[in-house]
């Protein structure tokens, strides 16, 4: 009948010998054993390499983008900080803001040098770091010497209301780099470093000679924010560093120090039944090309640091 085939219920018509489906022995069965526990490592090694990404597939390729981002420089992006050297020891010591100040503006250093009021232009300026306040998030990566005895923003300044904004007010904002300067829209960030003057916000600054004789002993270095990318790092592509760029000072000349820095993303795939992708955007310092040039108007400014 047609209906027998459609029968899944009725047994299996099966002959034992003596029980047994098979004829076992001893050596199958310590075969059997061994086997069955290579298979079992190999599933756990197999297993525990996919949970834990422990032998990841890694890309890597170079290609041109019109806009490079939004870089911030503050704890959360492109953080500085600036320090002084003692030349006669190669050490660090507190800068004394009484003979240097440091000014942060989206200047040129040309244009800066034939300013006649710099009170005319928006500008940061630069005091003591806190590491409380300046580094939340990076607080670990925070070992030089006299770190709170070295430069930081610390306020800036609006030309329209005429007045000094300090971080915690809700005026204040940071200086930021854009697009990346193969963009018509892009944006710069200039530090310079000069001789400490008189005017109407400052009134204590060291005589002539003191100053001199500050700088006279003294070299600068920047403290930058550098990071790089470790690829066979699954949960944190970027290590963050500080890297550190010093420039000497000298009476008859200045020199311009121009930062470099190409984008980088890197994007993860991440999940075990679920693909998803996680994008991660950062920066990678390439170099600095350094100009020197000739100080004969016998200006104050010492040094520049261009992003």
């Amino acid at each position: 009948m047609i209906f027998k085939k459609f029968d899944f219920i009725s047994p299996q018509i099966t002959l034992y010998f003596k029980g047994n489906r098979i004829h076992p022995s001893i050596f199958s069965g310590i075969v059997t054993i061994i086997s069955y526990l290579i298979i079992l490592v190999f599933g756990i090694f197999y297993t525990l390499s996919f949970i834990y990404k422990k032998d990841p597939k890694i890309y890597f390729f170079t290609r041109y983008i019109e806009d490079a981002g939004t870089f911030p420089l503050n704890a959360s992006s492109m953080f500085h900080f600036i320090q002084m050297v003692t030349t006669d020891d190669n050490k660090y010591h507190p800068i004394d803001f009484d003979a240097v100040r440091f000014i942060g503006l989206e200047e040129t250093i040309d244009n800066y040098m034939n300013i006649i009021n710099l009170y005319d232009y928006d500008h940061w300026e630069y005091g003591p770091c806190d590491n409380k306040t300046d580094t939340k998030g990076i607080e670990h990566l925070i070992t030089q010497d006299y770190f709170e005895q070295s430069a930081c923003i610390k306020k800036y300044f609006n030309s329209k209301d005429q007045l000094y904004y300090y971080k915690n007010d809700i005026n204040f904002k940071w200086p930021i780099i854009l697009k990346g300067c193969s963009n018509p829209n892009r944006t710069f960030y200039g530090v310079i470093m000069e001789k400490c003057k008189n005017d109407k916000y400052k009134t204590n600054c060291k005589s002539t000679n003191e100053i001199n004789d500050y700088i006279k002993h003294s070299s600068v270095v920047f403290q930058l924010m550098n990071q790089y990318a470790d690829i066979l790092n699954y949960k944190s592509t970027f290590i963050k560093m500080f890297y550190s760029l010093t420039t000497g000072l000298f009476d008859n000349s200045i020199t311009v120090n121009h930062f470099n820095f190409n984008p980088a993303i890197s994007i993860t795939h991440k999940g075990i039944f679920f693909d998803f992708d996680n994008e991660e955007k950062s920066y990678v310092f390439t170099q600095n090309d350094k100009i020197i040039m000739n100080n004969s108007n016998n200006s104050n400014v010492l040094v520049g640091f261009y992003f």
